[in-house]
């Protein structure tokens, strides 16, 4: 018997388990004017109070009751997306046409829930592509060529401009090398796929591209571009603010139109508001006028005193002003240092005892939860770095892979047997570093704690560690009663993907030998959804031999 994944309750996200097909009937109910055969389920007094903007959101759109609001080449659209375990919807009607669309898909965020309404749009109503000029010679194109941080994905990969049969492309991780037009009079490039919806602009300071804004759907994404190393090719100015003197904004302000208490905080270094059931956004340092311009959205802020000085408001610019009164000042909280967290995760998972143990063998069960695969997997790793993994899902094939302290290979379900190499190389090296109890100072070439915050009544510390080989971050969110990892963000390389982000969820921990082992793993990406480990059994100090730790094109017997 197939039960559904959560409990169905009256919440807001997550509350409905559906098919497309019900969805699409819902859609039609809602396009008649809220009625099926002659029977009313809605009225259109309701439906109307349902479309009717009540929140401004930046640009043409806006928040009417449970839908958002906004306008396609001059047609009216009302739609609402999802994203949840696993899990994505896209939900949208041109009310006005009678024309719906819903889109559910096995991918937690996949390219084509942003993209399929106005797909749709445009096939029922073409439009004509944006005035574009003439496409720069390559050799013009040239300078455009190179990585460009993706802070809109987690763990903020790069994307790639590239040039391609003559034209330019930018290639973002995890979705597609997209084509872009020639840029229009504003120097706006339109991606091909979507030219109404999705254009870039190269911005420039100094003489060179210093980086690229993308516009989507009102957002407006900086794209800063990077260099080789990793580093910025414009490095970003120095913080205006030390970190106590951030602290002079930070604090809850009173949104008076939604009732809501909206949060100053410091993160990563920087000012941030915390929007209720929306998201944090992150602010850039404030330009010459105090305006604090907001990461991914057309918005900016300004903080006002009074005549002592101190912060008393808000002013919030976007769509128009609003001014949310400061209602109290933040709690200051003294953050531990990287030693106070490795002490305290000692005591849980001593790194001298984990190393004792030599190789430890770990040996489970598998579920690829959004394909509906199951198996068995064989887990070795020792805490010098080297590792091998072997995951059997019967008819299904094999996944595995290994790193012996110098080389590494994989085989997977449609891929053939080979070693790894280049930048895949070192990301086999470091997830063998990255073992989950060992010292942190040693697996990242800068770490620092960002942030100490409550989660469900429990306290959590925030690091960050960033690496140069390969260029990523790693943000870790460990238990503050032992240091443990509760869930890690990062990015994981993928062939015939990119970069793509990743998520990792630890639990279940149990007493090895006197070091707290996770027993439960759960992974999660774009490519592959939710995939989760559960171990049955640990064995520690496994027989060492020549190939341990040397996967082949052959069966491996344990």
């Amino acid at each position: 018997k197939h039960l559904p994944m959560r409990k169905v309750t009256c919440d807001g996200a997550g509350a409905i388990n559906s098919t497309a097909l019900d969805m699409a009937k819902w859609l039609n109910m809602l396009l008649a004017g809220g009625e099926v055969n002659g029977k009313r389920f809605v009225s259109q007094a309701m439906l109307a109070e349902m479309w009717k903007p009540q929140i401004k959101m930046g640009g043409d759109s806006s928040y009417g009751l449970g839908w958002m609001l906004s306008n396609w080449n001059g047609k009216r659209v009302v739609e609402h997306g999802g994203n949840i375990d696993g899990f994505f919807t896209a939900c949208g009607m041109l009310p006005d046409e009678k024309l719906g669309v819903i889109c559910m898909g096995s991918l937690t965020y996949a390219p084509l829930q942003g993209e399929v309404l106005p797909l749709v749009w445009e096939t029922f109503f073409p439009q004509p592509a944006p005035v574009a000029g003439a496409m720069p010679s390559p050799a013009q194109l040239e300078e455009y060529v190179g990585p460009y941080q993706a802070e809109f994905l987690p763990g903020s990969p790069n994307a790639t401009v590239n040039i391609k049969d003559g034209k330019l492309h930018i290639d973002v991780p995890g979705q597609l090398n997209f084509e872009l037009l020639p840029p229009d009079e504003n120097g706006r490039w339109a991606f091909a796929m979507v030219p109404q919806q999705i254009q870039v602009r190269f911005d420039r300071a100094g003489g060179k591209v210093s980086g690229a804004t993308l516009f989507q759907a009102g957002a407006e994404i900086e794209m800063p571009r990077m260099n080789p190393d990793g580093t910025r090719l414009i490095p970003e100015a120095a913080a205006p603010y030390t970190a106590a003197q951030l602290g002079d904004f930070t604090g809850t302000y009173f949104f008076e139109p939604t009732q809501t208490e909206w949060k100053v905080i410091v993160k990563d270094g920087k000012l941030a508001v915390d929007v209720p059931k929306q998201r944090i956004f992150n602010l850039r340092w404030p330009d010459a006028d105090g305006k604090w311009k907001v990461q991914f959205l057309p918005a900016m802020c300004r903080f006002d005193r009074d005549a002592s000085g101190k912060v008393v408001s808000m002013t919030w610019f976007q769509g128009g002003e609003s001014t949310l009164k400061r209602t109290a000042e933040a709690e200051v909280i003294a953050l531990p240092s990287i030693d106070d967290v490795m002490a305290l995760r000692a005591k849980s998972a001593d790194p001298q005892k984990l190393r004792a143990m030599g190789n430890i063998v770990a040996q489970g069960k598998v579920r690829f939860i959004n394909q509906g695969v199951g198996g068995e997997f064989t887990a070795v790793s020792n805490a010098d770095g080297r590792w091998v993994q072997d995951l059997r899902m019967g008819v299904f094939g094999v996944i595995r892979g290994s790193y012996d302290g110098q080389k590494a290979w994989s085989e997977s379900v449609g891929e053939k047997f080979t070693e790894v190499t280049g930048e895949l190389l070192e990301e086999s090296r470091r997830a063998g570093s990255a073992f989950a109890s060992l010292d942190l100072r040693s697996q990242f070439d800068s770490v620092e704690v960002v942030d100490l915050r409550d989660e469900g009544g429990a306290k959590v510390i925030v690091i960050k560690g960033k690496l140069n080989k390969p260029e990523k971050t790693v943000t870790q969110y460990l238990d503050s009663s032992t240091g443990l990892p509760i869930r890690e963000e990062t990015s994981v390389l993928l062939p015939g993907y990119g970069r793509l982000p990743m998520k990792m969820i630890y639990g279940d921990y149990r007493d090895v030998e006197g070091v707290m082992l996770p027993f439960s793993v759960t992974m999660q990406t774009d490519a592959n959804g939710s995939i989760e480990m559960k171990v049955d059994k640990i064995t520690p100090r496994w027989e060492e031999s020549p190939t341990l730790y040397t996967i082949k094109s052959t069966e491996v017997s344990w």
